[in-house]
């Protein structure tokens, strides 16, 4: 299994099932933990014992069009120290994205813009020099918008607010060292 597959199966489907009020479903069920949370963002990692992912994460604020049913939306950033994995970029959107669509993302103020690529049914960026420069851009800016398009042909956008962005990234990579 490749690492983002591992990553898909490990973080996405477990914090998922939490963040969407899966009943009876726990942290330790999904296999990961609040640490803090800040403002829109969360710090998480995996218990002691366990192999080491820790991330941040936020769910959007706003989803257009409004009446598209989904499931719920999420942006990682990750770390994972056994795979030398720092800082790595990926997006649930809640519904299989088109393949041969490229996704993008703008964060503003700032107006950056990023392309990104579709693996495993979700987004991530499309290489490490990519993800740098995202994750550089988020800690100056204040919404991230996201805008993919559904194996159905639905086009969506999802805005993200990046207040505590940064400091649930800071506590997200301290206790990955």
């Amino acid at each position: 299994m490749n690492c983002r597959k591992l990553v898909t199966v490990l973080v996405f489907s477990g914090v998922a099932a939490l963040a969407a009020g899966t009943t009876g479903a726990t942290a330790q069920d999904v296999g990961a933990g609040l640490l803090e949370k800040f403002d829109s963002w969360g710090a998480y990692a995996t218990p002691q014992g366990v192999k080491k992912v820790c991330y941040a994460m936020s769910q959007p604020t706003k989803r257009e069009p409004g009446g598209l049913k989904r499931d719920p939306g999420f942006v990682f950033v990750s770390f994972r120290p056994d795979e030398k994995i720092a800082g790595e970029v990926a997006f649930v959107v809640g519904f299989p994205v088109k393949d041969e669509t490229e996704p993008k993302i703008t964060v503003s103020p700032g107006d950056a813009s990023f392309t990104m690529a579709v693996e495993s049914g979700n987004i991530w960026t499309q290489s490490t020099e990519d993800q740098e420069s995202l994750v550089a851009a988020m800690r100056k800016g204040a919404t991230l918008k996201l805008v993919s398009v559904s194996q159905r042909g639905n086009k969506t956008t999802d805005t993200y607010s990046l207040k505590g962005f940064s400091k649930a990234l800071d506590r997200a990579r301290a206790e990955c060292k």
